[in-house]
């Protein structure tokens, strides 16, 4: 459980920090909100990390799972840097009136599909939320069907816990962006959250393929 400890001080004394320098120095707010600063730009890395830990370590143990890592880091990536588009400029397809630059901005699509239809947007949060849960949901079943534990120790495993962590955090920054959320600092903690989703990611695959967690990966991943 170290790394999942180390991890949540590392969350608290980031997110801590953020606000005492933007409460000190007003003019350094811009540093965690604004595209390509500070922030973003420590988000995109913490994710490339991810993607070149999980080919680094794919030789391994749980083959299936660092491949998985791998491929969501590089695509976290590849979205903080908005698929290249404010690097070649190129022209952006527009869905519903809303420009797509990275894949978070299909939740806007979705938010402006419910409004044509009358549907309020709150039920899009229900479902990302209902989605999230049920994935969760199998991969706790599946573990109950090939142990003789109880499924609950899987949420004793850190792999588990901070991959699941990284979910949550990535859930909370699209819900963040979202045009009905009204949340005070909520850009900013936006940046925050999906930085950390990046480093409780790049923690999972750390601790993953730690030895000394080995005899509590009962269910296999690979």
């Amino acid at each position: 459980m170290n790394y999942v400890w180390v991890f949540l001080a590392l969350f608290g004394f980031d997110v801590a920090t953020a606000f005492a320098v933007c409460a000190k120095f007003p003019a350094l707010r811009y540093l965690f909100r604004q595209e390509d600063s500070l922030v973003e730009n420590l988000s995109a890395a913490s994710f490339l990390g991810c993607g070149l830990l999980g080919l680094w370590f794919w030789r391994k143990e749980h083959r299936k799972a660092f491949l998985l890592i791998s491929v969501i880091g590089f695509l976290g990536f590849a979205e903080d840097l908005s698929y290249g588009q404010r690097i070649f400029h190129y022209k952006r397809p527009k869905i519903l009136g809303i420009r797509i630059d990275c894949l978070h901005d299909l939740v806007d699509v979705g938010c402006e599909a419910m409004k044509r239809l009358g549907i309020p947007p709150g039920v899009l949060i229900c479902l990302l939320a209902g989605i999230v849960a049920s994935g969760i949901g199998i991969v706790v079943v599946r573990r109950w069907r090939r142990s003789r534990e109880a499924p609950t120790g899987l949420f004793r495993y850190p792999p588990f816990i901070l991959a699941a962590i990284s979910v949550i955090l990535v859930l909370c920054s699209v819900s963040f962006d979202l045009p009905m959320v009204h949340i005070k600092y909520g850009q900013r903690l936006e940046e925050l959250f999906e930085l950390h989703a990046g480093i409780a990611l790049l923690f999972c695959c750390i601790s993953l393929a730690d030895k000394r967690f080995k005899r509590l990966a009962t269910y296999r991943t690979g």
